[in-house]
């Protein structure tokens, strides 16, 4: 026999079935089937030759009659003369095996002799269980062989002629497929072919049985029972998974049958066994002795024997004495055999242990392999492709350049302040600010696009310039709202403000817009959080804009979004345009192309039909050649024949459009998609699946392909490729590129020609999703309730499972809920937190409540923040006025009356010096006098006016006395502590300017403060933005942003006097005289407009110094450098710390010629002066900067 080197290990996995398979079918299945079958008939002349007397009869006849089996299939495949052959060449009780492939069936012919008369046996067994019963079943099938059996008499057969008709049937059978009865997919509304699965024997069992029985009888022998093990296994590698060969059951069912029917059920079923344990010993010895030999197979296959040979033992107790005595003789002959075997693997297996715990010792490789050194490696390792930072990078440049490209020019030469200012340390607020002359350009984009006078010409680009503004807004914003629901909140009326003056210039161009809801429901905007009435109107004016949307549809659940439908968008676009468009005249194109296809591809089929045809009748009239009585496979033309009829196919044409109408319509329109209209598609679909949908979607699978990549259709496409993330793609494969695409003959014209195989749905490319219904859409994530860490309601909301969308929760939950109450927070604390979100309507009642109680701690940062979500968020609209249901309140004279009187009772009582630690309940009054100031009537702003000013002359003492505290400290730790009240008393004066806005002024009187606390602010304020907790990082934004509203006012108020009064209260030292002569203030160009320059007056001892003055951040400048440290160097000198100790001092830049630093303060009326000359430290004091 000829094999290859790779044989043993092929076989090994039909044979023995070990953990590890193939993934894909074996190259050559019928070289499998003639070794499975040699090495049968090997096994049985090993014990022919053993045998006694008494059954020699038995084993040369099951030698024989696998001999002629062999015969049969040595030639790939069945042939006519082999098949009448083998069975003239039967003697009494042999057999002849035919597995015929393509039917899946295999016919065993037997020739049974009694006193009368001879009758061959037929008996059909199916070969190979179905993919789907085997991956079903957890173990092992339970079959009956056969499935069915005809007698006929020998006489009959040869009366009627039969074996030439029986011969051409199996070899026509075995060698063709029929597809009408092999198994077929569902696909596309079509059936089609599926040759990875087994096919039903029906064929055989159909016809070729009932036409022997009309010449014989039926038959029912003995069913012989077995387990049936298989296994699928497809890694995608090949077109059809890899299965056990089906020659293999059929030879066992087949030699167990014979040896039971000739000796009896009992012995025959042990000799079986028998014949089994030989059969793996010998190929246990040859596989043991291979070069290409696997450990665990190994392993497995002498395992499998030894379970064999004990289980022999087993049975052999229980036969007769008789019988037992020839089977211990039999075995007992063959006993060495099996004891070798085991003995050479076991050996073979501890040299293979051995060897890989020596090179496991060694630590190298078991033959490694020796690569060549790449000197250079591929391009793509060249490219850095950063997959996971490019929102983080974006973000990060985006704060430093607030470009827009899809604004006029006017916005094309903005550069940073930051760029060009003197030497500054970028703080946070300084990029705060800079996001907030980002965002007021977009709303300036916003007004400007208001204003215009939208035409139908001019509708497009306008639509298309807000749609890039939104997109590039919303990228640049990023996570720099992160945890900060107020900015997030006005982040979203922007974006809903710019949607609809998209949605107007959308509909101007496509009407059939107006029958389609927007999906944007106006309750959607209850949630967020709105600090001024301004706000409240603007957000009233969307509100109104999308409830008018939603009746113009009739309120109609329908989306653009749905998927493709008779009433879907893209279909009633379609059937509204003339037949001239170009949408229609591309379906034609389409059509006419691919029946022109089609018929090409029917005349092929038509050729190919008749060559294979012609091959068939070739190859039917030729004979195998002979070289000295061998087959010569190599030069036999019959078996070249049967390859080339074996691998003759031909590629399948599909149709490429979809066979349903509506789904054909969607395709077209989103090949000639308008691309204004896909614009505001995408960004209506980023609105409500990327803002206002944050339910977690389970993983869906992804398409098969996307319509921009299947050429069949797309080459008739006019959009660019790739530009739109809402698309259609495919769930399922076309056939083009699955194993369908080429088919094997013989075909029907139905096999080559089939339908589209793809099933077009809509589909985010982005987010990978298929859209379904909207539902559940919520901004109430971006505006959820914050608590800061630490804080002993971080969990407030989970633990309640709370809704801030709805008014939760009833009085009977406040009840019940008092054993979720956290621990170190008291009982009527938390449920008056709770009461405070039982309802709209009666919520600033409750609030007021809440004021003239004890229940609740206002001086926490917790309760800041929960009042500052009670206080700003919108809650559901009222037809009468714009505040809404939540806030209408303020209307009524008597609450507002009430409300003055707490904020002033509490504020009176903070007010002290004692109290400059309580920023929270400060922060609280605040924000409630703003309330006040921007809901209430005329007489009640005011009221909200003279508040804010007391609060303003408060926080400016609390402030004066913290930088008193923070000087007179000595440790950092507690500086570092005082610093934070600063910050938060610096930010809380300057939130008292918010009353400034949109006037043409600020009192001169008032500047001061105003100056004082952004200098504070600056002087205390950490760099590092990470630093920052939730709250102050949203306290400086809000600062940043209301500052940035009051940049002119503020330039415009600001004056020479108030700023160098405040200078000199910080440098007293300072020499100002000849910058009070000039008027007014000198403020640098553009881009540091911003900014203020004074020149000191220069002398013999004093150096000329310039001063910078940032008015909306409060960064001052001494040549460049702001306030400090002084360097390690000098605080770790032996004359440091004998003057200073462990005192944390700050310094200026020194006014000294060859002086660096001087201290901020003055010690014992002197000033302290620190420089370096020649490498020596010196150190200077001076009462009127001269020494």
């Amino acid at each position: 026999m000829l094999m290859s080197t790779n044989i043993l290990g092929i076989l090994s996995n039909h044979i023995a079935l070990p953990a590890q398979l193939p993934g894909c079918q074996d190259d050559d299945p019928n070289q499998i089937e003639i070794q499975l079958i040699h090495r049968l008939s090997v096994a049985t002349s090993k014990i022919l030759e053993v045998a006694s007397s008494d059954h020699k009869n038995v084993w040369n006849s099951l030698y024989h009659s696998l001999l002629l089996t062999f015969s049969v299939h040595a030639n790939e495949g069945l042939s006519k003369s082999e098949i009448i052959s083998a069975i003239q060449s039967l003697n009494n009780h042999d057999f002849v095996l035919f597995h015929v492939t393509e039917q899946n069936t295999g016919l065993t012919v037997t020739l049974q002799k009694s006193k009368n008369e001879e009758n061959l046996l037929f008996e059909l067994s199916e070969a190979s269980p179905r993919c789907e019963d085997v991956l079903a079943s957890s173990n092992t099938l339970l079959w009956e062989f056969p499935n069915s059996a005809v007698s006929i008499p020998v006489s009959s057969y040869n009366e009627y002629d039969l074996e030439d008709e029986l011969a051409n049937f199996l070899v026509q059978a075995s060698d063709e497929s029929v597809k009408d009865v092999a198994p077929h997919t569902k696909k596309a509304n079509s059936l089609a072919y599926e040759s990875r699965d087994t096919v039903d024997p029906i064929l055989i069992s159909g016809i070729l049985m009932t036409f022997l029985k009309n010449k014989g009888t039926n038959s029912y022998p003995p069913l012989l029972t077995k387990r049936v093990r298989d296994d699928v296994c497809w890694d995608g590698s090949g077109v059809n998974p890899w299965r056990r060969s089906p020659m293999w059951l059929l030879l066992r069912v087949a030699t167990e049958k014979h040896l039971c029917e000739m000796l009896g059920w009992q012995i025959g079923h042990l000799y079986y066994k028998l014949l089994m344990c030989l059969f793996h010993s010998l190929f246990l010895a040859e596989y043991t002795k291979s070069s290409s030999i696997k450990g665990d197979v190994l392993q497995h296959i002498t395992r499998k024997l030894v379970i064999r040979i004990d289980k022999l033992h087993d049975k052999d107790s229980k036969l007769k004495s008789n019988l037992a005595s020839q089977f211990i003789e039999l075995y007992n002959a063959l006993e060495d055999t099996f004891h070798d075997s085991v003995e050479c693997a076991r050996k073979r297996l501890l040299a293979l242990i051995h060897v890989f715990k020596v090179i496991d010792i060694i630590g190298i490789q078991h033959n490694p392999p020796i690569h060549r050194i790449r000197f250079r490696l591929d391009e793509k390792y060249y490219k850095l492709q950063l997959l996971n930072s490019d929102r983080y990078i974006s973000n990060s440049l985006s704060i430093s350049g607030c470009k827009i490209p899809s604004l006029a020019t006017q916005h094309q030469n903005n550069v940073s302040i930051l760029s060009s200012a003197p030497s500054s340390t970028i703080s946070a607020i300084e990029n705060y600010i800079e996001l907030a002359e980002f965002e007021s350009k977009i709303e300036s984009s916003l007004q400007q696009h208001q204003s215009e006078n939208k035409s139908h010409e001019t509708c497009d680009s306008h639509g298309q310039d807000i749609a890039h503004s939104i997109e590039y807004y919303l990228e640049n914003i990023g996570i720099s709202y992160q945890d900060n629901s107020e900015q997030k909140s006005k982040m979203l009326l922007i974006v809903l403000e710019l949607w609809v003056e998209l949605d107007k210039c959308t509909i101007q161009s496509f009407s059939l817009l107006k029958s389609f809801s927007p999906g944007i429901p106006q309750e959607i905007t209850n949630v967020l959080l709105l600090s001024r009435l301004e706000d409240l109107e603007r957000l009233n004016q969307i509100r109104n804009y999308l409830i008018t949307r939603q009746k113009d549809c009739g309120n109609s659940s329908l989306t653009i979004f749905d998927q493709p439908s008779e009433n879907c968008f893209a279909v009633q676009y379609y059937n509204n345009l003339p037949k001239t468009s170009i949408m229609k005249k591309s379906h034609i194109k389409i059509k006419n192309d691919s029946q022109t296809t089609r018929k090409n591809k029917i005349n092929e089929w038509h050729q190919m039909n008749i060559k294979f045809q012609l091959l068939q009748s070739e190859e039917s009239n030729l004979t195998h050649v002979l070289t000295r009585g061998e087959h010569d496979y190599q030069r036999c033309t019959k078996c070249y024949k049967k390859r080339v009829i074996k691998r003759f196919r031909m590629q399948i044409h599909e149709w490429p459009l979809p066979s349903d109408t509506f789904t054909q319509k969607t395709i077209l329109f989103e090949l000639h998609c308008p691309a204004s209209f896909s614009i505001y598609r995408d960004i209506s679909w980023m609105i409500l699946i990327d803002l206002a949908s944050n339910t977690v979607k389970e993983v869906e699978p992804l398409p098969e392909f996307l319509l921009s990549d299947y050429n069949a259709l797309f080459k008739y496409s006019t959009t660019s490729k790739g530009l739109s993330r809402f698309t259609l793609a495919s769930k399922a494969k076309s056939f083009m590129t699955t194993h369908y695409a080429n088919v094997k003959f013989p075909a029907r014209e139905v096999d080559v020609c089939l339908p589209s195989g793809a099933k077009f749905q809509y589909f985010d490319k982005k987010n990978k999703i298929w859209p379904s219904k909207l539902s559940g859409l919520s901004f109430a994530h971006h505006c959820s309730l914050n608590f800061p860490e630490g804080s002993p309601f971080f969990s407030f909301s989970k633990i309640l499972s709370l809704k801030i969308d709805t008014p939760d929760p009833s009085s009977y939950a406040v009840v019940a809920s008092c054993v979720k109450c956290p621990t170190g927070v008291p009982i009527h604390e938390f449920s008056s937190m709770q009461t405070l979100l039982s309802g709209f309507r009666h919520r600033w009642l409750q609030i007021l409540i809440e004021m003239g109680s004890s229940n609740i701690n206002f001086s926490t940062e917790s309760t800041s923040c929960f009042m500052n979500f009670l206080s700003l968020q919108v809650g559901p609209r009222d037809e009468e006025d714009v505040r809404g249901i939540i806030h209408c309140v303020f209307l009524d004279q008597g609450f507002c009356s009430r409300l003055i009187y707490w904020i002033n009772w509490r504020l009176d009582e903070i007010s002290s010096i004692v109290r400059k630690r309580d920023v929270f309940h400060m922060e609280i009054l605040i924000t409630l006098a703003i309330r006040l100031f921007e809901l209430g009537g005329p007489s009640h702003r005011v009221e909200g006016y003279n508040i804010l000013t007391k609060v303003r002359n408060t926080t400016l003492n609390w402030l004066s006395e913290l930088k008193k505290e923070i000087k007179a400290s000595d440790n950092n730790e507690t500086s570092q502590k005082l610093a934070l009240y600063v910050i938060w008393t610096s930010l809380l004066c300057r939130r008292t300017f918010v009353v400034f806005i949109g006037l043409s002024s600020i009192p001169h009187d008032l500047i001061s403060s105003y100056l004082e606390s952004s200098i504070s602010l600056q002087e205390h304020l950490n760099d590092d933005n990470s630093a920052l907790s939730i709250s102050l990082k949203a306290a400086l934004i809000r600062d940043a942003k209301m500052i940035w509203s009051l940049r002119r006012i503020l330039r415009e108020s600001i004056h020479l006097k108030a700023l160098t009064s405040v200078l000199l209260a910080h440098m007293p030292s300072l020499d100002l005289s000849e910058t009070l002569k000039k008027t007014p203030l000198q403020y640098q160009v553009a881009p540091r407009d911003w900014w203020v320059e004074i020149v000191t007056k220069k002398s013999e001892k004093l150096k000329q110094q310039h001063i910078n003055f940032n008015i909306l951040t409060g960064h001052l400048l001494i040549d460049g450098k702001p306030i400090g440290k002084l360097p390690k160097k000098w605080r770790e000198s032996k004359i440091y710390k004998r003057l200073f100790g462990t005192e944390v001092i700050h310094i200026w830049s020194s006014q000294l010629s060859g002086m660096d630093y001087v201290l901020d303060q003055k010690r014992y009326e002197h000033e302290i002066h620190f420089g370096t000359k020649n490498g020596i430290k010196e150190r200077r004091t001076s009462r009127t900067s001269s020494i």
